[in-house]
């Protein structure tokens, strides 16, 4: 089976048992919490990738670990990922499981980079603007990335808007050259 065929069987089955058992907002809450602490926790991350460790050590220590915060059929699913050694595809599940969680309740991820980070008012106005726009909820956000000078790039819904100042100044520059060229060959 392949890799991404493997991620799209895992997060259907995720998300199926969810929506057939009223859980969907809890699974998604749990995922979001234990990719989490599987990308910030490097001990932790080594542990579930670890070849060493032997299965059923992983399957009785993450029960542990997750036994108390976590429901029994989340923990049933990532000790299925681990016994089938596929927790290296755990962030591609989750992206996905992620995605069809969004289709299903009818929501747009999105990114707005800023050279700082926008003030909560005026993100909060933008993520309304995008909600009248889309008619859905929008979840975004805030990049920071000094790289644009200011101003910002919306990224929504395979659509990008730059109103950065390097883009404008870009522009600037093409009409620059532009009439330039055209003073020579006039």
């Amino acid at each position: 089976m392949s890799d991404l065929h493997s991620t799209h069987v895992f997060a259907q089955s995720l998300f199926k048992l969810g929506v057939q058992d009223n859980m969907l907002d809890k699974f998604e809450h749990e995922f979001r919490v234990f990719i989490d602490l599987f990308s910030q926790n490097e001990m932790f991350h080594t542990f579930l990738l670890s070849p060493k460790i032997m299965k059923d050590k992983k399957k009785a220590i993450l029960t542990k670990i997750l036994g108390k915060d976590f429901s029994k059929e989340f923990i049933a699913f990532i000790t299925v990922i681990l016994l089938k050694r596929y927790q290296s595809l755990l962030k591609n599940i989750y992206r996905m499981f992620e995605e069809l969680v969004d289709i299903h309740k009818q929501r747009l991820r999105g990114k707005v980079l800023t050279v700082t980070k926008l003030d909560d008012k005026i993100f909060k106005e933008i993520q309304d603007l995008l909600h009248k726009k889309y008619r859905k909820e929008v979840i975004l956000k805030n990049v920071v990335d000094p790289s644009i000078l200011g101003g910002l790039i919306l990224i929504i819904d395979n659509h990008r808007i730059d109103l950065s100042i390097l883009q404008n100044l870009e522009i600037i520059k093409n009409k620059i050259i532009q009439s330039k060229l055209s003073g020579v060959f006039s």
